[in-house]
């Protein structure tokens, strides 16, 4: 089992958005027969359940796929996994920071839109629109189901890629 052997091997678990598949009613024409599970309680439940698998803490965001429940009705994904996982802290919708106690930050994004042609220039992009105090030593990207590492302007930048293909 996976969850076991991570909660041997690590600290600690980050997640850089989309723990929920979501809900498009309108963006994306049959999403809803993708869904495994269909509503927000329907999807809270599924990913709280998998995620106490972890037994480590976790830090996290919601991604664009969790703000669907938040447009429709003002279904926070986030605040309600934060509730049913134990020892799990929400650090924001679409964005977070991690503060370390020896003075480092590790940052989470999950940024709208989509990837581009290069698979490093909207990772570029965002640590150049950072203002100089705000940087994190650490960036983690999720959103673009790509892998990638990148070291840029004094920040080790990692796109988390995922385990999901990208919908149609």
């Amino acid at each position: 089992d996976l969850a076991a052997k991570v909660g041997k091997s690590c600290d600690f678990a980050i997640h850089a958005g989309d723990i929920v598949e979501g809900h498009y009613e309108n963006r994306r024409a049959g999403h809803i027969f993708e869904l495994d599970h269909i509503g927000g309680d329907a999807q809270v439940k599924y990913a709280s359940e998998e995620l106490k698998k972890l037994q480590i803490p976790l830090y996290f965001i919601a991604g664009n796929h969790c703000k669907t429940f938040m447009k429709i009705a003002g279904f926070d994904i986030g605040t309600r996994l934060q509730e049913l996982v134990p020892n799990s802290k929400y650090l924001g919708m679409q964005s977070g920071v991690l503060e370390f106690d020896f003075g480092k930050k590790l940052m989470l994004s999950h940024p709208d839109g989509g990837s581009s042609y290069a698979i490093s220039y909207k990772t570029q992009k965002i640590i150049d629109a950072m203002e100089g105090g705000a940087k994190p030593e650490i960036l983690v990207i999720g959103n673009f189901h790509k892998a990638e590492y990148l070291f840029y302007r004094n920040i080790h930048a990692i796109q988390a890629g995922c385990l999901e293909r990208q919908t149609p």
